[in-house]
C-alpha cells in the first residue's frame, strides 16, 4: 500500500470517528436548506402569526382580569354564588326541604385561593360558582367520629377510605334521599342517573348540558379536606348527610367571561391562506422557523469547519457507508453555514420575530 493511499485511510478513519460522534444528531435532525426567497415569503407570515400571540396574550390578560373581579366579589361577599348562578342560567333548582349555605358555597367557589403562591406563576384565581345546599341531617352512618376534633391529612384520609357504614340501619334514609332527589330532577327535564358506583347522582338539564351540572352526595366528603382550610372552616356546620352540588360548567364559564378563540400558528385560517398563497406548505413553514431559530443560535458560535472528503475511492461495503456518512455530515454543516448566512442577512427584521417565536413555542413546531 502507497503513502498517498495509506494517508488517505488515515484520513477516512478519522472522519468515520467524527461522524459517529455526531452520527446520533444527524440522524434525529437534519437542518433544512433555506433560500433567501422563502425566507423573504415568509416575513410577513410570520409576523402575522406573532400578531396573534400577542392578541392571545392580551386576551388571557383579560380573562385573568374577569376572573380576579368575580373572585374578589365572591371573597367578599359582594356577590353571592347563588345568585350568580341564577342570573345565568334558568336551571338552578333544587327540592323542597334542601337548605343553602351561603359561606360553604362561597368557600367552595374560590377554593383554594389560601394556599402558597408561586412567585414565578402571574397571578391565576381559581373561581368557579357553586352552590351547595344540604338537607339538614346529620346522619349516625356517616363516619364523622374518623375525621377527630381536629382534621388532619391523617384523619381525612381514614375518612376519605370509609365515610360510612352501609350496615348502620340510618343508611337506608340516606340511599332514600338520593333517590327522592335523583326522582326530582328527572322530573323537571333533568338527566339524573347514578355514578358507576351507585354512591352519588349526576345531573343536567337536557336542554342546556353547557350551563350547570350537579351532583347529589351521600356525603361531600372533600369539604373536609385540610389542603383548603377556609373551606373546612366554613364547613364546621355542615351536616354529616347527602347534600347538592350545583356548579357553573365551562362553557358557561367562557359564555359569561366571552372568551376569544385565538387559533395560533397554522391553526390561524388566515396563516393557511397566506402559507397557500406564498406556496410554502405547513411542513416546510415549520422547517424554516426551525432553521431559522438554528441559525440564530449557530451564528453566536464558532463556525464548524467542513471536514474535506476523503481523498481515496471506497472498495468494500463498510468504507461506502462511512463515505455516505461523511457526505451527510458535511452536507449538515453546509446547510447550516448557508442558513446562518441568510439569517444574518434579514437579521434586523427577523431577531424581534424569533424572540416571541422562541418565547411561546421553545422552538418546538
Amino acid at each position: 500500500m502507497d503513502k498517498i493511499n495509506l494517508y488517505g485511510k488515515y484520513n477516512l478513519v478519522i472522519l468515520i470517528l467524527i461522524v459517529v460522534f455526531n452520527q446520533q444528531s444527524i440522524a434525529q435532525y437534519l437542518t433544512p436548506r433555506l433560500t433567501e426567497k422563502e425566507v423573504q415569503s415568509v416575513i410577513p407570515i410570520l409576523k402575522s402569526e406573532i400578531a396573534g400571540y400577542s392578541r392571545f396574550e392580551g386576551e388571557q390578560k383579560t380573562d385573568r382580569d374577569r376572573k380576579r373581579k368575580l373572585f374578589e366579589a365572591f371573597k367578599s361577599g359582594k356577590i353571592d354564588p347563588l345568585d350568580w348562578l341564577k342570573q345565568h342560567s334558568k336551571h338552578v333548582i333544587a327540592p323542597s326541604g334542601a337548605v343553602y349555605e351561603p359561606n360553604v358555597s362561597r368557600a367552595v367557589s374560590i377554593r383554594g385561593w389560601d394556599l402558597p403562591k408561586d412567585p414565578e406563576v402571574p397571578d391565576l384565581y381559581y373561581v368557579l360558582p357553586t352552590a351547595i345546599f344540604t338537607f339538614g341531617k346529620e346522619i349516625p352512618a356517616i363516619n364523622k367520629y374518623l375525621l377527630g376534633k381536629k382534621i388532619t391529612q391523617e384523619s381525612y384520609k381514614q375518612f376519605r377510605e370509609n365515610p360510612f357504614n352501609m350496615n348502620d340501619p340510618s343508611y337506608k334514609e340516606i340511599r332514600s334521599i338520593l333517590e327522592k332527589t335523583r326522582t326530582f330532577y328527572s322530573g323537571k327535564g333533568f338527566s339524573s342517573d347514578y355514578s358507576m358506583d351507585g354512591y352519588t347522582v349526576g345531573f343536567y338539564p337536557m336542554d342546556a348540558d353547557e350551563e350547570i351540572s350537579g351532583t347529589v352526595w351521600q356525603v361531600q366528603i372533600d369539604l373536609f379536606d385540610p389542603l383548603y382550610p377556609d373551606v373546612v372552616r366554613n364547613s364546621a356546620s355542615h351536616p354529616m348527610g347527602p347534600s347538592i352540588e350545583i356548579k357553573a360548567v365551562d362553557k358557561l364559564m367562557e359564555k359569561v367571561f366571552q372568551q376569544a378563540d385565538i387559533k395560533l400558528g397554522i391553526e390561524d385560517s388566515n396563516i393557511k391562506a397566506s402559507l397557500k398563497k406564498a406556496g410554502i406548505t405547513e411542513d416546510r413553514y415549520a422547517e424554516i422557523k426551525s432553521a431559522l431559530l438554528i441559525a440564530r443560535e449557530g451564528s453566536q458560535n464558532p463556525e464548524e469547519e467542513e471536514p474535506a472528503a476523503p481523498d481515496i475511492t471506497p472498495s468494500t461495503p463498510e468504507e461506502k457507508e462511512a463515505f455516505r456518512a461523511v457526505e451527510q455530515y458535511r452536507e449538515e454543516i453546509r446547510a447550516k453555514k448557508n442558513n446562518i448566512r441568510i439569517y444574518l442577512k434579514f437579521k434586523t427584521e427577523l431577531d424581534p420575530i424569533l424572540d416571541i417565536l422562541q418565547k411561546y413555542t421553545g422552538g418546538k413546531y
